[in-house]
């Protein structure tokens, strides 16, 4: 599996003639990525409520994960 997604990834950028002009489609592709990721993330922190099931210290690990996502994802939250 992974074979075919390394040669489906080298077949989708061999058509580029320069160095810079792969790099250019590769930053495009994955920053959209990258965006979309990052819209993801905020809207689940954004809606995230506390469930009446799970303890504050299950709730506090659930936001710092959140937190690491969102700041992995190129976003970081201000104190709003």
């Amino acid at each position: 599996m992974v074979s075919n997604m390394h040669n489906d990834l080298i077949s989708a950028f061999e058509d580029y003639k320069t160095a810079r002009k792969m790099w250019n489609a590769l930053q495009l592709k994955f920053d959209e990525t990258s965006a979309r990721r990052l819209r993801a993330f905020t809207l689940k922190f954004d809606s995230h409520n506390m469930r009446p099931n799970v303890n504050m210290k299950q709730h506090l690990r659930q936001m710092s994960s959140m937190i690491r996502e969102l700041k992995t994802a190129g976003n970081n939250l201000s104190d709003e």
